[in-house]
């Protein structure tokens, strides 16, 4: 019986990953991690924006609303008023003008507490007049 001996014709410096190729190879996915997560950050940061610009845009839609009721109820002046959406405080600024009988501007400025930058709305109010 004969035995067959084998033998590998790989040579030393050439068989498997080197140190330098593990390190470069570590490197680049702690690079491709670190771009994950800041990309990760912002998006969080920016759906966290749109959450108050809903909130405002909602307060500002349900107190112009409540306004456009009763017409006459709407006073002339500025009014500031706290309200509150999901745990964040608002504060609502409404500045009503009347610059004729049967008409009234009002300026609603609504700013979050964690906002930089309040939001404007601007609408008019007309008086309802009776059908002929």
């Amino acid at each position: 019986m004969t035995t067959m001996k084998r033998t590998s014709t790989i040579r030393g410096d050439q068989a498997g990953f080197g140190l330098v190729e593990v390190l470069v190879a570590v490197v680049i996915l702690a690079f491709g991690l670190l771009a994950v997560a800041g990309v990760s950050l912002m998006v969080a940061g920016q759906t966290r924006g749109a959450a108050y610009d809903t909130d405002q845009a909602m307060i500002a839609q349900q107190v112009m609303d409540v306004m456009a009721q009763d017409f006459d109820a709407v006073s002339t002046g500025t009014t500031d008023t706290t309200i509150s959406v999901a745990g964040r405080s608002y504060t609502v600024s409404a500045n009503v003008t009347q610059p004729s009988v049967h008409l009234k501007e009002v300026q609603l400025v609504v700013s979050g507490r964690d906002r930089v930058s309040p939001d404007t709305f601007q609408t008019s109010l007309h008086r309802a007049r009776p059908l002929q």
